[in-house]
């Protein structure tokens, strides 16, 4: 059985998101907020960083996660990371 490394598994990630998106492209005639962009590996980080960060902190929406608020003296990073939509 072969396992694979973190760093092997963060590549295919990348890999397979990037292929993905090139065999389905968005639909040109659909809205879309943003054009689509290769994802690289340090976007895949913050993604997991801010999925753990969701994971540990309470907010009534999702929403309130991109927030300008500080609540218990912790500051809403997530939108430095990713924007929302």
């Amino acid at each position: 059985m072969q396992f694979l490394t973190l760093q092997k598994l963060t590549n295919k990630l990348v890999e397979w998101t990037n292929e993905y998106v090139e065999l389905y492209p968005p639909d040109k005639e659909k809205e879309h907020l943003y054009i689509w962009q290769p994802i690289y590996k340090q976007k895949l980080y913050a993604y997991f960083g801010i999925l753990i960060y969701i994971g540990i902190t309470i907010e009534l929406c999702i929403k309130d996660y991109w927030k300008d608020l500080n609540t218990y003296n912790t500051k809403y990073i997530v939108k430095k990371y990713m924007r929302l939509g």
